[in-house]
């Protein structure tokens, strides 16, 4: 049985890829919120899907995260010594 809620679906759908994404980057809540210059209970919101979220703040977020999958790839690729 589906648990009802008063969000749609692709709320929670939107931030179950956020949290997956920042886990991915091995990111905190409390990281990745201050570099975006969001809350920390707006990210914690989004990701539980339990918050409307606006497309400023959707914007913010995706480009935080490109930003940082690019950053990490490039040290990644980046010779160790």
């Amino acid at each position: 049985m589906q648990q009802e809620t008063n969000f749609p679906m692709e709320l929670h759908t939107l931030g179950e890829y956020i949290r997956h994404r920042r886990k991915a980057l091995a990111i905190s809540q409390e990281a990745l919120a201050s570099s975006l210059g969001i809350g920390l209970t707006t990210l914690a919101g989004i990701e539980a899907g339990t918050r409307n979220v606006t497309l400023y703040n959707i914007e913010k977020i995706f480009f935080g995260l490109f930003s940082l999958e690019s950053s990490a790839s490039k040290d990644k690729s980046l010779p160790r010594r």
